[in-house]
């Protein structure tokens, strides 16, 4: 287009950007700075209740690997359960917990260097988002700027601090996406191979990354080059993903589907309620205006031949994604759509542009104010800084350890599957190689049910024979955690809060905890209580099977 105008991506060759590391320093930078100044390496983890799993296994392999023993693995992760209940090897796929374990060994278990891990996720997702924004064919200096954006929304914000997969995954589809609609413009088997690998790295983080298998699918289809579908670059990389992605979750599926939820549900309701929840939080994070200017993105760039590759890729992603969420039901939850942020923050920018071009600006006069128009809409909508979540379970357990009577014995923690999850991964920094600690969740111990709840049952029938339990291994501490909402109220916490409260001959309360959850203060909510003469008592370790499959109480 001549006289000034240029058609939107028009440069489709994705030339070599410019400063790239520093580009990466920068949003490292921002990461890590922003979560550190708002305190985020003094919270605990429980923002999510899968968090201290991943938190507690990542620890657990950078202890294998750096232990002096050499232990078989499987009765390593069964010794380090035994002391820290929340081990999830096999739950999910090990891609970040390789990551984040691997960053461990030369840092050590602390939580700085798990703050810095998790910074380091979001750094590259930021990264990533600017690949595929350079790949839409925008102008410079807007896909680095995009980057930036993509780190200031809240939900982004809240996932950089926090040990979860979303914010991986985000990276590696949005990286497959762009190698693809590389693929797809220069016919180069690099490129599909590229994108076969970020697929793979996909599909071992997170089980919505098979939804990266349809692009190769759908892409041709909607560019209207079918043949693409039937190439040697995409057969390859479809065998590889097959291949990894099938012997993985043939390996796990036992484990994986205990988690999944929506049982009670019909399919086409539980896809009608996650339709309805995905399409209005999205809109709630990014803004009405930015979520316009991402429609007009897809949309025009699906009408212009120069883009419509670029478009394709994000589109057959978008369906991918949208496939697992609503047809499999692995539960309905705002940090899913973590995963979309890339590919609508890359294309809100090309929205912004379309803006400015309807409006005569030259090419090279489009990026800053295109930007602008996106930080405006933004700031005035969407934008939240995000405050601690989690304090107080860190004293406690600092509290604990002065004694060293109580570093030895057992400890029972009776709260909700998060704050059981606090205290365990805290646990684990005060111990990472599980020499002196052994915490007991109550939920696995003294109850027993599915992952998800179902199936409940409580141990022990009786005040007698939860003491005589709470005596026989013994039970050195119990902390107590009194906030809990009345929806994580189970039977064994009225049983053991009324046993602890009627019996001081036996438990006596020695300290009581201010706790931040979810940026809510409760004061004195978890209570400590010590078992009197504990340390003159026999010890009766806790086998691996009374955690897992607690025995019925008149079978013991």
């Amino acid at each position: 287009m001549e006289n000034g105008g240029v058609a939107l991506g028009d440069d489709t060759s994705t030339p070599k950007g410019r400063y790239p590391i520093a580009w990466f320093a920068l949003y490292l930078l921002l990461a890590f700075g922003g979560r550190y100044l708002a305190g985020s390496h003094l919270d605990g983890y429980g923002s999510y209740e899968d968090e201290p799993a991943h938190m507690v296994t990542a620890s657990l392999m950078r202890s294998y690997v750096t232990g002096p023993d050499p232990i078989h693995p499987i009765e390593y992760v069964g010794d380090y359960y035994l002391h820290f209940p929340k081990v999830g090897v096999g739950q999910w796929p090990p891609v970040l917990h390789f990551f984040l374990g691997g960053l461990l060994i030369p840092l050590g278990i602390s939580r700085i260097s798990f703050l810095l891990g998790t910074c380091l996720i979001a750094a590259l997702a930021a990264f990533a988002t600017r690949a595929l924004a350079r790949h839409c064919g925008l102008p410079r200096p807007l896909p680095g700027l995009l980057g930036i954006l993509f780190l200031a929304l809240p939900l982004v914000q809240n996932l950089s601090a926090t040990a979860m997969t979303e914010l991986l995954l985000a990276a590696e589809g949005a990286f497959a996406v762009a190698c693809y609609g590389r693929y797809m413009t220069t016919g180069r088997n690099r490129d599909a191979l590229l994108f076969g690998m970020w697929t793979v790295l996909a599909v071992l983080t997170k089980g919505s990354g098979i939804g990266l298998v349809l692009v190769p699918i759908l892409t041709p289809l909607i560019a209207g080059i079918p043949k693409r579908m039937f190439s040697r670059g995409t057969v390859a990389a479809g065998i590889a993903v097959g291949v990894v992605g099938l012997a993985w979750y043939t390996a796990t599926l036992e484990y994986s589907q205990a988690t999944w939820a929506g049982v009670g549900r019909t399919a086409s309701e539980y896809s009608l309620s996650a339709g309805r929840y995905y399409s209005r939080e999205l809109v709630m994070i990014l803004g009405s205006i930015v979520s316009f200017l991402a429609v007009v993105g897809l949309t025009v760039g699906l009408l212009d031949a120069s883009t419509r590759n670029a478009n394709a890729t994000c589109l057959a992603w978008l369906i991918g994604l949208g496939g697992c969420y609503l047809f499999i039901r692995t539960g309905i939850e705002m940090r899913h759509l973590a995963v979309v942020l890339p590919i609508a923050v890359a294309l809100a920018g090309r929205g912004s542009v379309c803006v400015w071009h309807v409006l005569g600006w030259r090419r090279n006069r489009q990026a800053l104010p295109a930007a602008g128009l996106l930080v405006v809409g933004f700031s005035l909508q969407a934008f939240a800084p995000i405050a601690p979540n989690h304090r107080g379970f860190r004293e406690a357990l600092g509290w604990a350890l002065e004694d060293p009577a109580l570093s030895t014995a057992p400890w029972l923690v009776c709260s909700d599957a998060s704050g059981e999850g606090l205290i365990v991964s805290e646990a684990v920094h005060l111990d990472p190689r599980h020499r002196k600690l052994q915490v007991l969740r109550s939920s696995k111990i003294l109850a027993h049910d599915d992952w998800l709840g179902h199936g409940y049952k409580q141990r022990f029938d009786s005040e007698e024979s939860l003491g005589a339990f709470l005596k026989q291994v013994p039970v050195g501490l119990v902390f107590l955690d009194l906030s809990l909402w009345r929806r994580h109220y189970f039977a064994h916490h009225e049983s053991i809060r009324h046993y602890l409260e009627n019996h001081p001959e036996h438990f006596q309360e020695v300290k009581r905890v201010d706790m931040l959850r979810n940026g809510v203060w409760y004061p004195q909510s978890l209570v400590v209580y010590r078992q009197v003469g504990f340390e003159d008592l026999p010890r009766n370790p806790v086998r691996l099977e009374d955690v897992l499959h607690p025995k019925e109480p008149d079978a013991q």
